[in-house]
């Protein structure tokens, strides 16, 4: 009775997500895209990560050199150095989301802290993004919703 009852709550659940539209993920991934439009800079042919029971998430993408420019003046991101705590831990955020080798990353950026540039129009807000270039020129932006 226990087996029938949990396979019908599982598909209750399951034709739920179906008919909501529900990406099975936490939602990030979009909000990173719509961030970026709302300074202007698009991005296409994404890849997103984001874990459904979480609060951080990655969009993997390329941009062009004015576009990438254009990203980092709009939400003021500064450069990291690798070796230092805050590389470590963008470094350590993003290969737990993505899976990249650490020795394939040519430099990093970022913004912590809750900057205004990181407010989203719906009222969401980003704790930290870090902007993670990678030496095949892919562009891995992982970010992390602020506690309330």
């Amino acid at each position: 009775m226990r087996t029938r009852n949990a396979l019908l709550l599982v598909s209750l659940l399951g034709f739920g997500l179906l008919l909501g539209g529900c990406h099975l993920d936490n939602g990030l991934p979009e909000d990173v895209v719509r961030l970026c439009a709302q300074h202007g800079v698009r991005l296409t042919s994404v890849e997103r990560h984001a874990p459904l029971l979480g609060r951080e998430g990655a969009v993997v993408t390329q941009l062009s050199p004015q576009a990438f420019q254009s990203l980092m003046k709009a939400l003021k991101l500064d450069p990291i150095e690798s070796d230092s705590r805050l590389g470590r831990h963008a470094i350590a955020t993003t290969d737990r989301l993505v899976d990249v080798a650490s020795s394939s990353i040519r430099a990093l950026w970022g913004a912590t802290g809750r900057p205004g540039t990181l407010k989203l129009k719906n009222g969401a807000q980003f704790e930290f993004l870090f902007v993670v270039v990678m030496e095949d020129e892919r562009l891995i932006l992982v970010a992390s919703y602020a506690y309330s």
